[in-house]
């Protein structure tokens, strides 16, 4: 596959141009601090890199959302068309659950519309919840 024709996944409504995979990553980085997105290794995780945004309700901590980068580029060595980078979704419920819950989707959609699932599923969760109060 050639460079310039990657089909980048596309993570903001806008479109980021790009005519490399570490140009897309950089630049993915700035919009994803803009949006408030911090990025970091987490040892447990099995994925490449990682960025979290929390979201918060009266001052409070309700939801975590995460976004999951695999390099597959790494394999390039057993697989010669391994020339990808794929992201999973993360939504980690923080209030109120009695333990952590979680929602994860792993598919090429817009990050606006995975954070208003999450918010969604976090308050479709507390409903049910104080319903079994």
């Amino acid at each position: 596959m050639k460079e310039n024709k990657i089909k980048f996944p596309k993570i903001f409504s806008k479109n980021i141009n790009a005519t490399s995979w570490d140009e897309w990553l950089e630049l993915i980085d700035k919009e994803l601090n803009n949006a408030g997105y911090r990025k970091y290794k987490q040892i447990i995780k099995s994925s490449d890199f990682q960025y979290w945004k929390s979201f918060y309700a009266d001052n409070e901590k309700i939801y975590i959302v995460g976004l999951l980068f695999y390099d597959f580029r790494k394999y390039q060595s057993q697989d010669p068309n391994a020339n990808i980078i794929s992201i999973d979704y993360e939504c980690m419920l923080l209030d109120g659950f009695g333990g952590r819950v979680d929602m994860s989707v792993s598919r090429n959609i817009k990050l606006e519309k995975f954070e208003k699932m999450s918010k969604d599923f976090h308050d479709a969760m507390l409903k049910y919840i104080k319903k079994k109060l």
